[in-house]
């Protein structure tokens, strides 16, 4: 007896992982471009 996850299940775990760090890095762009313009007004 073997048993393996769902593919699906492991798609939507992988999707939502990627989707995450997707997002991550979205809030660490605006951030810093938030703050670089914050800077260039002084």
């Amino acid at each position: 007896m073997h048993w393996r996850p769902e593919p699906k299940y492991v798609e939507k775990c992988w999707d939502e992982v990627w989707v995450a760090e997707k997002f991550q890095s979205n809030l660490e762009i605006a951030g810093s471009l938030r703050n670089s313009f914050r800077a260039s007004l002084g």
